[in-house]
């Protein structure tokens, strides 16, 4: 059996950026168990023993764009999901696995002939790292971090938006999902993303006898009111590379597709 090995894709700079914080003890506490340089080359690998085009692509990308860091995040999140339901394939439980640039980043076609279309990407706050300098002369300055809220461009809901609305992704009248990766130990958590896509966590409070009634998400007005949104089946999210462990939310004004 054929291996893959792309040894210039082993020197590019994101791959070295993997693999040295793995050999810096002092990151240990710190480590993203499945985000490693490891499981990258072998889900590269599986993906290369079912279609050599598709890893290719994978490596290409990364080789491409190896010196920004977070552009590589994202290729590394499409290489994750698109292994785990490999695994699904091989264990005959899915019948196959397509992407098509500029249409879906992965097709998943059922037993049953029926396909779900993933768009998946990678959200990570954008928070400037400060140099040893700059900490010296106390040029340190608070960052907001926004990925929770509603209206600001930087949040978990306008990134899903701008991919509808304005890229016309997961637009086509399909079985169509979002898969988004919290990609940031700040904020891998479900607050961040529940709170961006609802209207908030609320609290309702009796006035008459200023008593709690009850707190929680209000889904009462969320981003599934959005018209752009009526194709979209639902939204899948996992955090820090774990697509094992990932959570679902589904569209309550989905329009069905019967056939696709």
């Amino acid at each position: 059996m054929e291996e893959f090995f792309n040894k210039d894709l082993l020197e590019t700079e994101y791959f070295r950026s993997l693999k040295g914080a793995y050999e810096d003890p002092n990151n240990y506490p710190f480590l993203r168990p499945y985000r490693s340089p490891d499981l990258l080359l072998d889900d590269l690998n599986s993906i290369y023993q079912y279609n050599k085009t598709h890893a290719r692509y994978y490596a290409k990308r990364i080789k491409t764009q190896q010196n920004q860091y977070r552009d590589c995040e994202a290729v590394f999140t499409e290489i994750i999901v698109y292994a785990y339901y490999l695994k699904l394939v091989y264990e005959g439980i899915l019948k196959s696995l397509d992407r098509k640039e500029d249409d879906y980043d992965l097709r998943i076609e059922m037993k049953d002939g029926t396909s779900h279309f993933l768009e998946i990407f990678s959200i990570m706050p954008d928070i400037k790292i400060w140099t040893k300098e700059e900490i010296e002369k106390g040029e340190m300055k608070a960052v907001e971090i926004r990925t929770h809220l509603q209206d600001s461009f930087a949040s978990i809901r306008q990134k899903l938006l701008e991919k509808i609305q304005k890229r016309g992704q997961m637009s086509k009248p399909r079985r169509n999902f979002a898969v988004i990766e919290l990609n940031d130990p700040r904020i891998a958590d479900d607050f961040t993303i529940l709170s961006s896509l609802s209207n908030g966590y609320k609290t309702w409070i009796d006035t008459k006898n200023m008593r709690k009634i009850r707190e929680g998400f209000d889904w009462s007005k969320s981003v599934f009111d959005e018209p752009s949104l009526t194709n979209l089946a639902g939204i899948i999210y996992f955090k820090m590379g774990n697509y094992n462990h990932r959570k679902f939310i589904l569209n309550p004004n989905y329009r069905v597709v019967e056939n696709d």
